[in-house]
């Protein structure tokens, strides 16, 4: 009989890939969908015709036809629609692996007390990455799991207490917020969305809030940097940078806070 820590490491291979792919795909086309019946019930306007169905974890994207068994298999599933040709949605296959990759360096990093909740933290923080990378989008119904998990968890004290998850969620809402309004003060413009801030939020319940303002300066060193490789002036999203300097101080948190009282001097 295998424990809950290897059923979930097993899972991150098998059931967590796919389920993050379906999810990239049809996800942010609800949300679309959804604010656009919404807006259009607010301004008392005709609802627009669907012409297709929508995207399904069962159907086609693009004619609706049943996909077949192997179309459900995490990276080695079919490429193309058997009946239009339709190809997978490259953001499904980033999720696959963006969430096979975590699961990997999690079950070798994690101590064993918090590797369950790590590796659903893991795989929320990888499936936000992927979306927002591609679509500009961090759904609330990713992101306030996360941050409630990140409380709940810090009841039982594998990670951080329940008093620096508390602060933590604080501060990283608190630094993000203040960002974000100074920023469109100064300029006229949002420096950060509010997706962001409620992810930096749910990061800091994980990490403490320590470690909030370390994040938001490794996810814009990390943005520069993608940023220069991909040639500028091009906007990104910042939401894949702060999950990813996030999700490596809450794995690598002892490091992260050694590393940081050396460069302050403590």
């Amino acid at each position: 009989m295998i424990d809950a820590a290897a059923a979930l490491i097993l899972a991150g291979f098998t059931v967590a890939p796919v389920a993050a792919g379906l999810l990239a795909v049809t996800l942010p086309a609800a949300i679309e969908r959804d604010e656009e019946r919404e807006c259009r019930e607010a301004l008392d306007l005709p609802l627009a015709a669907e012409h297709r169905p929508p995207p399904s974890s069962l159907r086609c994207a693009g004619c609706g036809a049943w996909n077949s068994p192997s179309w459900w298999l995490p990276l080695a599933g079919a490429g193309r629609c058997g009946t239009c040709g339709v190809r997978r949605p490259h953001r499904r296959r980033s999720a696959e692996i963006a969430v096979m990759v975590g699961t990997t360096a999690t079950a070798l990093a994690a101590p064993a007390d918090a590797l369950p909740f790590l590796l659903v933290a893991t795989w929320l923080l990888a499936l936000l990455a992927v979306i927002d990378f591609e679509a500009w989008l961090l759904p609330d119904v990713l992101v306030l799991p996360l941050l409630w998990l990140g409380l709940l968890v810090s009841v039982s004290g594998p990670i951080v207490p329940a008093d620096q998850a508390i602060l933590g969620a604080a501060a990283g809402w608190g630094i993000g917020a203040g960002l974000r309004w100074g920023f469109r003060l100064v300029v006229h413009r949002d420096g950060m969305g509010g997706g962001d801030v409620k992810l930096l939020a749910a990061l800091g319940a994980w990490a403490g809030p320590a470690l909030c303002p370390a994040i938001l300066v490794a996810a814009s060193l990390l943005g520069l940097a993608a940023a220069a490789m991909r040639g500028l002036p091009r906007a990104m999203p910042f939401g894949p940078f702060l999950a990813l300097a996030g999700w490596a101080s809450i794995l690598w948190r002892e490091q992260a806070l050694a590393l940081l009282y050396a460069l302050l001097g403590g």
